[in-house]
């Protein structure tokens, strides 16, 4: 009984700490009596399967799902001593944590925010010896590898998370004991932190956590240090660089200048791709480009840029050529010139004010000095003229710039280039405005059509007369959407009238039209001419109709022979017009027309006579809206014969049933314009295809089969692409 009792004793050791102490008999019964504060005894083992102390091992073991954690103990008997090893398997830390408390003999209370089923594995060598402190150092070393701390009142342990962890950054040498739980900090160098997160994420465990923010490059790791020095080893397949662009615009120093100086710092420094980092000059922009860089090089060059990109203090003259890419050196380098002469003029004119200013004030501080010296002191100092270099813009302040030298502005025509000789502080500003004007213009499309009517008795005062005469001024109507007669719809708005005479008719409104309509159906309406003309917002156009009627000259040489010779002069209708187009689409025209005809009476003349009507006006209407242009007036004398139908034109008697008479037969020139703003490709192309429409409609198919190099055969015209193509036939 002794023998069993014993060897309970021993194996309840073995179930609580894992430990078999082996002890004589008597030493086996006084355990009994008495337990030591630092023994391993305490508790009893029930279901644990033992052998007889006197054996050469001993094995305990739990295999249901109850609290006794899966023991196993070996147990070794010599002649001199005993010796006992500790093997625990993946047990609870709670079962870890309730067994060493019991057997330490202390309560104990775990926080619920500890994570109490987390497995724990010990293996200890010969602990026969141990005393209570190295129990305790053994269990403190497991509570810090599960990352809990023992906080002690009385005879009471609290177990709590652990909040003191060392803060390690990743790759830094330190002597802090491996195993132990710490914060590591690992900074990533190309990509983010939410991303390397998500990466890491897939291969932590419930004790290890990764951390990361949105728009960072640092990740928080919670764990130990090789498991730290393991994901930043996985990182590094990762976090490799990417190519980055990036561009400087410079404030102060020349883009060349700096992007040179870049290009000696970096020349030896690899790239993304493996290569040097290249750095390119704009120098329209004033602006260096670096490519090939990787993101961490990007802090560097940026600090290079800023300590390039420094103003010396001192204003030397630099001359810098700018390319044009639209509008003619001249027209920018007058404009330029213009400007900046004007600045400077009135920068020394301030100045010479300033000047006399502050004679004027000395002279009175002269006069006053003997009364009050100090206070002409101050009035003498107040006066003083600001310093040469205190930024200032005289007479020149809407440009923001100072103009206290002389810009030189020359313009090469042959490169379209435009070479400027200013202070260097100015040529930043002088680039913007270049900017500004080297700009396409719009376009305006004029579609014109240039018309001839006979007068008759009802329009034997005009166009004009006919439509003010009933008294009808304000018909209204939609806009018209082409020049062709019989396609020009009512217009909108009231008859107004131009100076001498010229009247324009806004979308002609009804009753104009159905006269311009009837004349056409009676043949007393001619077209003369129908151009189109495309010209450049604020450029003039020209449009003329007409013939040149040589002047016969004269001249005699001194051997008596006479030489002839001819000079030409216009006899034609010419419509000049000069759009200009707002941000509102709205044209304002310029229109000068001049009719210039010869007098039918001094044609054979040697001299003949030439009259010409001029007329200027300026007017507005809208994108795309159609105004009439009339009253140019014209009558000659014609033999006109009147009489009984029929009877008076019969042959010999034929005189007797009618008379002839001298009439007056009056003419009037109209011309019918339309305006269009042309802002984009897709306007221009669109009005192209409108134009070869009208023009394939006006031709006839002979026309088109020589246009398209088309056969006579009629079956051919099916295949015919009419805006340039043929289809090729299938093989």
């Amino acid at each position: 009984m002794q023998g069993k009792q014993g060897v309970l004793v021993v194996l309840t050791g073995v179930l609580l700490t894992g430990i078999l102490p082996v002890a004589s008999a008597q030493e086996q019964q006084e355990g009994q009596q008495r337990r030591r504060p630092g023994g391993f005894g305490g508790m009893s083992g029930d279901g644990m399967r033992s052998a007889a102390p006197g054996g050469s091992t001993v094995n305990s073991s739990n295999t249901d799902s109850g609290p006794n954690p899966q023991l196993s103990s070996s147990v070794t008997r010599e002649t001199a001593g005993s010796q006992v090893a500790v093997n625990w398997e993946n047990i609870t830390l709670k079962d870890c944590i309730e067994i060493l408390c019991r057997d330490l003999g202390m309560e104990f209370i775990i926080s619920p925010s500890v994570n109490v089923t987390q497995e724990v594995s010990i293996r200890a060598g010969n602990v026969t010896e141990w005393e209570r402190a190295d129990k305790l150092e053994m269990f403190d070393a497991i509570l810090e590898t599960a990352g809990v701390q023992r906080i002690e009142r009385g005879r009471v342990w609290v177990f709590s998370p652990s909040d003191l962890r060392p803060i390690i950054r990743a790759g830094e040498e330190t002597d802090y004991p491996d195993g132990k739980p710490i914060i590591g900090v690992i900074e990533l160098e190309n990509i983010d932190a939410s991303s390397a997160q998500t990466f890491l994420n897939n291969f932590t465990g419930k004790p290890q956590r990764i951390f990361g923010m949105d728009n960072s490059n640092v990740l928080i790791a919670l764990g130990t240090q090789a498991w730290l020095q393991q994901m930043q080893d996985l990182l590094k397949i990762v976090d490799v660089p990417t190519s980055v662009l990036v561009q400087y615009v410079l404030e102060n120093a020349d883009a060349s200048d700096v992007a040179e100086e870049l290009s000696n710092i970096f020349y030896r420094r690899t790239g993304y791709d493996g290569s040097a980092v290249q750095f390119f000059a704009i120098a329209r922009l004033n602006m260096v480009v670096a490519h090939n860089a990787t993101q961490a090089m990007v802090p560097e060059i940026e600090r290079w840029v800023q300590m390039l990109d420094r103003a010396d203090g001192t204003n030397e003259r630099v001359t810098k050529i700018y390319r044009l890419k639209v509008v003619e050196a001249e027209t920018i380098g007058a404009t330029l010139d213009d400007l900046y002469s004007s600045l400077y003029t009135q920068a020394q004119q301030k100045e010479e004010e300033l000047g006399k200013t502050v004679t004027k004030n000395a002279n009175a501080s002269n006069d006053n000095k003997t009364n009050n010296a100090k206070k002409n002191n101050n009035q003498a100092s107040s006066a003083q003229p600001a310093p040469k270099n205190t930024p200032s813009t005289p007479g020149g302040d809407a440009a923001g710039i100072t103009v206290d030298e002389e810009v030189i502005i020359l313009s090469d025509e042959d490169t379209n280039t435009l070479i400027v000789n200013a202070p260097a502080s100015m040529h930043k500003e002088i680039a913007k405005t270049i900017e500004e004007l080297d700009r396409s213009r719009r376009q305006v499309l004029i579609e014109t059509v240039l018309v001839e009517v006979t007068l008759d008795e009802s329009l034997d005062l005009g166009i004009e007369w006919a439509v003010l005469g009933s008294g009808d001024h304000s018909h209204s109507a939609a806009q018209t959407a082409g020049l062709e007669l019989n396609e020009i719809t009512s217009g909108s708005t009231a008859l107004s009238e131009a100076s001498d005479g010229l009247t324009y008719l806004l979308n002609a409104n009804e009753k104009a039209m159905a006269l311009i309509h009837a004349a056409q159906d009676d043949d007393r309406l001619q077209v003369l001419s129908s151009p189109t003309v495309l010209t450049r917002d604020g450029m003039e156009a020209e449009v003329s109709f007409g013939k040149e009627v040589p002047i016969e000259q004269s001249s005699v040489t001194d051997s008596g022979t006479e030489n002839y010779s001819y000079d030409y002069r216009d006899a034609k209708i010419t419509l000049t017009v000069t759009p200009k187009i707002d941000d509102y689409r709205m044209v304002t025209l310029d229109i000068e027309q001049t009719v210039r005809s010869l007098d039918a009476d001094s044609e054979d003349d040697d001299a003949p006579t030439f009259y010409t009507r001029e007329i200027r006006s300026n007017l507005q209407v809208e994108d795309g809206q159609t105004l009439i242009l009339g009253g140019l007036i014209e009558r000659t004398d014609q033999q006109v014969r009147t009489g009984i139908p029929f009877l008076s034109r019969l042959p010999l008697i034929g005189w007797v049933f009618g008379r002839t008479k001298t009439a007056k037969v009056g003419s009037e020139i109209l011309m019918i314009l339309t305006p269009r703003v042309v802002d984009t490709r897709e306007e221009t192309d669109l009005l192209t295809e409108e134009f070869k429409h009208k023009i394939l409609g006006a031709m006839d198919e002979k026309d088109i089969r020589t246009l398209y190099n088309l056969s006579d055969d009629p079956s051919e015209m099916e295949h015919a692409d009419l805006t340039g193509e043929t289809e090729k036939e299938s093989e």
